[in-house]
């Protein structure tokens, strides 16, 4: 094995033992009876969750330079945009199914840098649209190349998702696992021209049997709040992103629901948004601001979070891409 090869092969296995130790420390957290035990735990694994990241950076940067026939200069990257929260949030115009309460916004625009959300409506059973697919992806990188991943992910929903085609596209959607490795299959060799992969998290809900299953290619964990927003849990169950291998294999979570259960996705964005002193608005704010306006609809939960979050950055700009979305069973 070639030197380069090797150094790839270690960064790899490094990536996956962050991702292990990450959903280790995360439940061992949620299964600690002692509030300064969890406490730890949970910062523990935060930490994990950035030693990953750089990881995944390194990884991308070295595999590009080992790259000859692309020029150094295809990794430098524009600058991001800049830009503040405004009065009136442009939410996305999303789809669900009875049952569902859903809201999202994605800043500072639909078409500029690398978040990536969509809802669709899923066949059950006996036909009817009653289930809702929820995707959120983090393609790593910005500028151009971010967006060219961004509309590849969105076309290729689309041409899974078709009613058109005959193959049960539902049903095959509403398979996790499944459907995320055949997304991977088809965006591996994309990710790999663009040096780029994409943290993806994928889940199926199904408000008539109050039951939600998800996979995730290491994306930050959504969070569910359940007993009228007193307990949270995040969904932690990670694997290897999107973009790294073309065959990885995936697993699926299935999680039971009750009426007025809320689930929320979010990119790092959010908990990263940086004061004028350089602290992080973090998850604990985040998860705050959701207890205790659980009880409002979907919009006015995430209006809620981003006056917050104002109050927090106050004349400080945003710096990177902001996803929030909330999902609540009616």
């Amino acid at each position: 094995m070639k030197k380069s090869d090797l150094i790839l092969d270690i960064l790899l296995r490094a990536i996956r033992k962050e991702i292990d130790a990450y959903n280790t420390y995360v439940k061992a957290s949620e299964s600690s009876p002692y509030p300064e035990t969890k406490s730890l735990l949970a910062q523990l694994a935060e930490e994990e969750r950035k030693h990953r990241n750089m990881l995944l950076h390194e990884y991308r940067t070295l595999r590009g330079m080992l790259q000859k026939s692309k020029p150094r200069k295809s990794y430098l990257t524009k600058d991001r945009v800049r830009y503040s929260l405004s009065a009136e949030l442009p939410f996305k115009q999303l789809r669900t199914v009875p049952g569902i309460d859903v809201a999202a916004i994605s800043l500072p625009t639909e078409f500029m840098g690398g978040d990536y959300l969509e809802t669709f409506p899923l066949s059950s059973v006996d036909g009817q649209l009653t289930n809702m697919g929820i995707v959120l992806g983090d393609i790593m990188g910005h500028g151009l190349q971010a967006s060219q991943l961004k509309g590849l992910i969105k076309s290729t929903f689309a041409r899974l998702l078709d009613p058109s085609q005959p193959a049960g596209q539902s049903e095959r959607a509403a398979k996790t696992a499944s459907f995320i490795e055949h997304l991977n299959r088809i965006l591996w060799e994309p990710c790999r021209k663009a040096d780029s992969y994409i943290p993806l998290f994928y889940c199926v809900l199904d408000p008539d049997n109050e039951n939600l299953v998800y996979t995730s290619a290491g994306h930050i964990p959504p969070i569910l709040f359940t007993e009228h927003g007193s307990k949270y849990t995040p969904l932690a169950n990670t694997q290897l992103v999107i973009g790294i291998l073309q065959q990885v294999d995936y697993s699926k979570t299935e999680i039971q629901l009750r009426r007025g259960d809320l689930l929320m996705l979010y990119s790092d964005g959010v908990t990263e948004a940086t004061d004028r002193k350089g602290e992080e608005f973090g998850m604990q704010r985040l998860v705050g601001l959701v207890q205790q306006h659980c009880h409002l609809a979907s919009k006015a939960i995430i209006r809620q979070i981003c006056q917050g979050l104002t109050g927090f950055l106050q004349d400080t700009l945003l710096q990177d891409e902001l996803t929030i979305a909330i999902a609540k069973i009616a």
